[in-house]
C-alpha cells in the first residue's frame, strides 16, 4: 500500500510514451487512474486479476491503480522519459521516489504544471450534392390543389438558380436565390421547384406543403473542428464520423439518421474501449475551463436519479426560458422524456459518450452525439440544471440545443438569432405535425377568444397525452421585467396542469417560471386570502413553497400572458 504524494500532478511536456499497466495480483480487481494538471485524479479503467491495458501518455504523468475492494493505493507510477517505450508498469509497484530524484528532464518536479493547450486542425467533411437532370426529369407539379405558402431559407453557400417545374413538367425561371437570403411564395400544395447551381453541382427539389411551410437548402459541405490532442483521457473520433458523412441530417447537419447511429456508436464504443479513453466531441468541442459532469460530481452523475419533474429543470444564465419552458412542460410526459436518452442505456456511461434522440418534422427519429463536459460554477452548472444534483437530463438536452445553435451563448434570441420556438422544441422532444402558436392580440386570437374556443383548447391540450402547452407572459415592457404582480414580462412559462371547481364558479391554471422562484403575487397565489374562502379548494392544491410553480385564474392568465405555443398532432 502506498500514499499519495501532496505534489503528485502531470507536467507540460512532449515525450509521448506507450506503457502498460498490468494487475498482477491474483484476486484484487483494480481502478486505474491518470493524475492531471491539477493533481485530481481521473479515471482510466477497471483492470480484472491477471489483465493488463495499454495506454499512450507523455513523460511526467502519473498514475495510480486502488484497489476495487479496499481504495488504497496499490500502484504508484510516474513516466519517466527514459522509461522503455511498452514498458510494462506492475501491481504493487512504486516508481514515485525513482522518477522524482531522476536527474533527465522528464522527472517530477515538485509545482504543479499547466495543461498544454488543445491543439486543434480543420477538418472539411465533404458531402457533395452531385446531380443531373435525371433528378427532376419528369417531375409535374400536382394541379388542382389548395393553396400553401412556401419559405425556402437558402443556407448553403452558394447562389442558387431557382425554378418552378409547372404542370407539364417545364422549368420556370424564379431568378437567383442569394446564398442566406429568403425564397418566399403563395403557391399550390404539391407544386414542386428546383433550386441548383449553374453547374448542377447542386440540386434539390422541394415541394410545396400547407403542413411544411418552412424548408431549408442546407450546405453540401460542413466544416468540423477536429481535435488533434492525444491524451491520456480521451481520443478523437473524427475519422469515424467522417465515415459516416451521408448519415448527416437536421439543423447545421448536426444530427444523424436512424440507418447510421448505431454503427457510428458501436464503432465509438469499440476504439474507446480499446484505447481506455473517453468521448469528446468534436462537432462542440469543449472549452478551456469546461470539465466533464462525471468528474465535477465524482462519478456520481448519472442521467436520471428517480422520477422525472417538471419541476427539475431550472434556468441558467443562457437566456433561454424559450427552451427550459418546453424542457419542464415535455417532462409532463416523463416516458417521452426516457426516449429521448434511449440509445443511452446501452452506453456504458464511464465512456462520456451520451446519444439523444429526437423527432424530425417528418416523423422520423434524429439523433445528436454529446460528451459530458460542462462550463461549472463553484457549486453546480453555470447554464440550466435539475433540482436533483448530479442529474444530467436537463443540461444534456440544453447542451444539445446550444450545439445547432453554435455555442451556449447563442441560445439567448438576441444573441444567436436561432429562429427556434418553444413549440419547435416540443416538435424534438414529443414529435408532432406542426408547431403551433396562438398570439392573444392577433386576428386568430381574438376570434378563439370571443368565441369561447380558447379555455376548451388549453385544457384539451393539458389533457393529452401527446400535446404539451407551454406560454409566454406579456411584453410591456423591457425583457427580464417583473411587475407588481411578480409576473416576468416577456418570459417562458410551463403549464402544469388545471383544475374547475364549478360549484364555485372558479378554474385555475397551474403554471410554472423556469427560474423555479419568483412567483405570481395576485389572486391564489402561495399567501392569498381566497385559499381560506375555499377550504375544499385549498386542500387539494394550495403548496407554499418558492418553487415557481403558482396555481392562477383563466381570466388572470389571459391578462397576464400572451402566447401559447404547443406541438400539434
Amino acid at each position: 500500500m502506498f500514499d499519495k504524494p501532496s505534489n503528485l500532478c502531470s507536467q507540460s511536456f512532449d515525450i509521448e510514451k506507450q506503457v502498460c499497466f498490468s494487475n498482477s495480483s491474483d484476486t484484487d480487481v483494480v481502478d486505474l487512474f491518470w493524475i492531471d494538471y491539477s493533481g485530481a485524479e481521473v479515471f482510466i479503467s477497471t483492470i480484472a486479476p491477471k489483465q493488463q491495458v495499454g495506454q499512450k501518455t507523455f513523460a511526467t504523468h502519473p498514475f495510480l491503480m486502488r484497489s476495487l475492494l479496499s481504495r488504497k493505493i496499490v500502484g504508484l507510477f510516474v513516466i519517466d522519459e527514459q522509461l522503455p517505450d511498452r514498458s510494462t508498469l506492475k501491481y504493487g509497484e512504486n516508481n514515485y521516489n525513482t522518477s522524482g530524484n531522476s536527474k533527465s528532464s522528464g522527472g517530477m518536479i515538485p509545482t504543479p504544471g499547466d495543461a498544454p493547450p488543445r491543439l486543434f486542425e480543420k477538418i472539411t467533411y465533404r458531402n457533395s450534392i452531385v446531380g443531373s437532370q435525371d433528378q427532376y426529369y419528369g417531375l409535374k407539379s400536382a394541379t388542382g390543389t389548395w393553396p400553401a405558402e412556401l419559405h425556402v431559407k437558402n443556407r448553403t453557400g452558394h447562389n442558387l438558380e431557382s425554378y418552378w417545374i409547372d404542370f407539364e413538367g417545364n422549368l420556370r425561371s424564379y431568378g437567383i436565390l442569394d446564398s442566406g437570403k429568403n425564397f418566399d411564395s403563395m403557391s399550390g400544395h404539391g407544386h414542386i421547384f428546383l433550386f441548383k447551381t449553374p453547374d448542377g453541382s447542386y440540386q434539390k427539389i422541394i415541394t410545396a406543403s400547407s403542413e411544411k411551410p418552412s424548408q431549408f437548402l442546407d450546405p453540401d459541405e460542413i466544416e468540423i473542428t477536429a481535435s488533434v490532442i492525444d491524451s491520456p483521457s480521451e481520443t478523437s473520433c473524427h475519422s469515424i464520423l467522417e465515415k459516416h458523412i451521408q448519415g448527416r441530417c437536421g439543423r447545421a447537419l448536426k444530427f444523424f439518421t436512424e440507418p447510421h447511429i448505431d454503427r457510428i456508436i458501436s464503432e465509438i464504443e469499440t476504439k474507446l474501449k480499446q484505447e481506455g479513453k473517453r468521448f469528446i466531441d468534436e462537432d462542440f468541442f469543449p472549452g478551456d475551463n469546461w470539465k466533464r459532469a462525471s468528474d465535477y460530481f465524482k462519478n456520481q452523475a448519472s442521467i436520471f436519479k428517480g422520477d422525472i419533474s417538471p419541476k427539475a429543470p431550472i434556468q441558467g444564465g443562457a437566456g433561454d426560458c424559450w427552451l427550459i419552458q418546453s424542457m419542464s412542460g415535455a417532462a409532463t410526459l416523463p416516458d417521452k422524456i426516457k426516449e429521448v436518452f434511449c440509445k443511452c442505456e446501452h452506453i456504458d456511461p464511464s465512456l462520456g459518450l451520451f446519444v439523444l434522440s429526437f423527432h424530425s418534422t417528418d416523423g422520423s427519429k434524429i439523433f445528436i452525439l454529446l460528451d459530458d463536459y460542462f462550463q461549472f460554477t463553484s457549486t453546480n452548472f453555470k447554464c440550466s440544471r435539475s433540482s436533483t444534483v448530479g442529474e444530467l437530463w436537463v443540461p444534456l438536452i440544453e447542451k444539445a440545443f446550444a450545439k445547432l445553435c453554435g455555442s451556449f451563448e447563442s441560445l439567448h434570441p438576441v444573441v444567436g438569432n436561432h429562429g427556434i420556438n418553444p413549440a419547435e422544441v416540443l416538435l424534438y422532444l414529443l414529435s408532432g405535425k406542426n408547431g403551433k402558436n396562438i398570439q392573444w392580440y392577433s386576428a386568430e386570437g381574438k376570434t378563439i377568444i370571443s368565441q369561447g374556443k380558447f379555455y376548451p383548447l388549453v385544457e384539451s391540450l393539458l389533457d393529452s397525452k401527446k400535446s404539451v402547452p407551454v406560454c409566454t407572459s406579456n411584453a410591456n415592457t423591457k425583457e427580464g421585467y417583473v411587475d407588481e404582480y411578480g409576473i416576468v414580462h416577456y418570459h417562458g412559462y410551463s403549464m402544469l396542469g388545471y383544475r374547475k371547481y364549478p360549484q364555485h364558479g372558479i378554474n385555475l391554471l397551474h403554471i410554472r417560471n423556469t427560474w423555479s422562484k419568483q412567483e405570481w403575487n395576485g389572486l391564489w397565489s402561495d399567501n392569498c386570502v381566497q385559499w381560506a374562502k375555499y377550504p375544499d379548494i385549498a386542500s387539494e392544491l394550495r403548496s407554499v413553497s418558492e418553487d415557481g410553480c403558482f396555481w392562477i385564474s383563466y381570466d388572470d392568465f389571459v391578462n397576464h400572458f400572451c402566447v401559447l405555443w404547443w406541438n400539434e398532432f
